[in-house]
């Protein structure tokens, strides 16, 4: 069973379930075959086998320089706005 982009039972992402009845059926279902567990485990084991520190670092890096760019290409501030004045 594929992930893909759907949520809920044998996605391996979370839901919202809009009662307690329905959660209950997904339990039961849940208890009563081991394929969807198994479809959930490997999900979350390929979205987790994702989360690495060098991955992070380099998603941050990317976002600091795509500020410094917006701001390099930014008009001055008044320097008004830019001086130290103490209250």
């Amino acid at each position: 069973m594929s992930a893909g982009g759907r949520t809920g039972p044998g996605s391996g992402r979370s839901s919202n379930y809009p009662d307690a009845t329905a959660l209950a059926t997904l339990i039961d279902r849940l208890a009563g075959d081991r394929a969807p567990i198994d479809a959930m485990r490997e999900a979350c084991r390929a979205s987790a086998a994702r989360l690495t520190w060098a991955r992070t670092v380099g998603e941050l890096v990317e976002v600091y320089k795509a500020a410094v760019g917006r701001q390099e290409n930014r008009a001055p501030l008044p320097r008004a706005l830019t001086e130290n004045r103490r209250s």
